[in-house]
């Protein structure tokens, strides 16, 4: 009896696990590198709040989220001068119709201005340890101006 020219079913199935197996090693060593990429994208949404926050500075006289009373408003009307909308799935407010920006006054005085994060970025400590590892050379910073080791993010307005 003569062989046709296909592949036998053992053949296939080596072929597959090896291609599985690689997939798999592929996957495991794209994960720092997605983690980095979701720090980058944290830090970026950063700068340009505080770039909104700056505009809002020239356009008011005064920073945002200077008085406890006007910090709602403030963060409300802070996204306008925003180039971009704050993704939700990335940021959230107290409640989903809240701004996912917050004010604070670091220990020195300043105004520090950063994001509150989703419950899933909160949690991922790979993308914690990201955004660590980038702090000092982004300016990033922890509510109280001191050095960022995990949490919400925030960068000085002035």
């Amino acid at each position: 009896m003569k062989r046709g020219g296909g592949f036998t079913l053992v053949e296939l199935l080596i072929v597959v696990m090896i291609i599985g197996i690689l997939a798999g090693m592929v996957l495991l060593a794209m994960g720092p590198v997605l983690d980095n990429v979701e720090a980058t994208r944290i830090i970026n949404d950063l700068r340009n709040v505080k770039g909104a926050a700056m505009t809002f500075y020239l356009a008011e006289v005064t920073w945002p989220g200077s008085t406890a009373a006007s910090i709602a408003a403030d963060a409300a009307s802070l996204e306008k001068f925003l180039d971009r909308d704050l993704s939700r799935e990335r940021y959230a407010g107290a409640d989903a119709e809240a701004s996912p920006i917050d004010f604070q006054t670091a220990t020195d005085g300043r105004r520090v201005v950063g994001l509150l994060l989703s419950e899933n970025l909160n949690r991922s400590a790979q993308i914690q340890a990201a955004l660590a590892k980038k702090a000092a050379q982004s300016g990033i910073t922890s509510a109280t101006g001191g050095t960022y080791t995990s949490g919400n993010p925030y960068i000085p307005m002035n």
